[in-house]
């Protein structure tokens, strides 16, 4: 089973500063906010190969209900027996963001740490985050 956390779930929304013309539809989403548990509405994880000791693209696809903040931390976890090494400048793609990133990747957890550098408005905005993994050295069972 994969975990994927935000660690700021809506705080401090109300001190977004937009252009007139974004304010109705962050005014609706507050609405929404107020009647709706903060969650995902996507949340998927798919692979480019499965085949062992092949680099692996894994591409994380996320949707919430709720207003995702420029700075944002993501984490991906229980990503387990990949051979990639632990890695403080793990290189990620992140849709909507110019060039590549970098997070923190652990092997042991199977974690990987990402911080967003832009706002996902609720319901309709979406990131895509890819990274590579280099799959384990011999097959294992799905979990």
């Amino acid at each position: 089973r994969i975990l994927i956390v935000l660690d700021d779930v809506c705080g401090g929304c109300q001190q977004v500063v937009t252009p007139a013309l974004s304010q109705q539809v962050l005014k609706n989403a507050q609405f929404m906010l107020a009647s709706n548990a903060p969650g995902f509405i996507v949340k998927t994880i798919s692979e480019s190969t499965d085949i062992a000791d092949q680099d692996n693209i894994m591409t994380v696809k996320l949707r919430t209900n709720f207003l995702v903040r420029d700075g944002s931390t993501v984490t991906v976890s229980a990503l387990m027996g990949s051979q990639s090494a632990d890695n403080t400048t793990f290189a990620v793609i992140i849709s909507g963001e110019i060039g590549e990133r970098l997070g923190k990747w652990t092997q042991s957890t199977g974690t990987l740490i990402v911080t967003l550098q832009q706002t996902i408005l609720p319901q309709t905005g979406s990131v895509d985050i890819s990274f590579i993994l280099r799959n384990a050295a011999a097959a294992q069972a799905s979990p």
